[in-house]
């Protein structure tokens, strides 16, 4: 703080000041002071916006003075002061550290106190049994004082809503006893898919965070489910083989279609025509007819002229 504290040769009482919380913060200690004191004396408080704010942050904002200095030269007195906070739920506000002396003004600095969500107090995972199943999983939480207080059970914003918390409200009983039961549940929409989802337990002095997780269902073995539908054919089982000759069905195939891949005997396809061939006298003819692509048959005609 600056201003014109002591003068150019300031007295031994001048220099001297002292510095207390403010007793009072409605009316001021000096108001059945007739005289002024010789010591300069400074009070300070914390000033909030309202009165609820006040009685909501009274038991988390602590504030005392660590260490008085003064400089003659400057005309500087430095007050520094610690501040404790020590908040239970995340909130943002504003407060005003006023420092008054009654011989020379009052001071006063802003102050934001931010609160940021805290680390989560457990994390809590829960199996799921089936698609379209709940599953839950139950614990139970006490308050942190000797009374039953008041709770509010909710989820952040952003996570899964495949998950519910039953009581919402209530009020937790005190931590001696056994303690209020609460249930979270798990009901999954769909496979393959991550579930997750911030549960929160709030009272007017506590503010819980809990990690949920969806985990899918455990595998099961498959080696001694019995099947749902019978695939034995009895009757085909019973029924003697049949066998089948393929070379003599395909020849009995006089033609196919274009597409087919077995191809028969088209017209005109003969190597040989009905035409009659004379052929020299020889001991003997061989005479090579193709039938089918994939058939040939090899004569052996005796000497003599040959008529086809």
């Amino acid at each position: 703080m600056i201003g014109s504290f002591f003068g150019p040769h300031p007295s031994h009482d001048a220099v001297e000041f002292v510095v207390f919380p403010k007793r009072n913060s409605i009316n001021s200690i000096y108001e059945e002071v007739d005289v002024t004191p010789r010591r300069r004396e400074f009070e300070y408080e914390i000033e909030f916006e309202t009165e609820d704010l006040k009685t909501s942050l009274d038991s988390s904002v602590t504030l005392y003075l660590y260490r008085k200095h003064c400089n003659i030269k400057q005309e500087l007195i430095s007050l520094i002061f610690n501040l404790i906070f020590t908040p239970r739920k995340p909130f943002r506000a504003h407060i005003t550290l006023k420092v008054e002396c009654i011989t020379d003004g009052i001071w006063k600095f802003p102050i934001t106190l931010i609160a940021t969500e805290p680390e989560v107090e457990d994390i809590i995972d829960i199996q799921g049994i089936g698609l379209l199943k709940t599953s839950v999983t139950e614990f139970r939480l006490t308050s942190q004082t000797r009374y039953y207080e008041p709770f509010t059970a909710y989820f952040l914003p952003g996570g899964d809503r495949d998950f519910f918390v039953k009581p919402h409200r209530g009020e937790l009983p005190p931590f001696y006893t056994k303690g209020i039961l609460i249930i979270v549940g798990f009901k999954p929409r769909m496979y393959s898919k991550k579930y997750r989802a911030t549960l929160v337990i709030q009272t007017d002095e506590i503010y819980w965070l809990y990690e949920i997780n969806g985990l899918p269902p455990s595998p099961k073995s498959l080696e001694h489910i019995k099947a749902k539908i019978d695939t034995n054919n009895k009757t085909y089982d019973s029924m003697p083989p049949i066998r089948q000759n393929f070379i003599r069905e395909n020849a009995k195939l006089r033609s196919t279609g274009v597409s087919s891949t077995i191809k028969g005997i088209q017209p005109g396809s003969m190597l040989m025509s009905k035409a009659s061939v004379a052929i020299g006298h020889a001991d003997a003819y061989d005479l090579d007819l193709y039938l089918l692509p994939f058939c040939s048959l090899r004569l052996t005609l005796p000497q003599g002229p040959l008529g086809i």
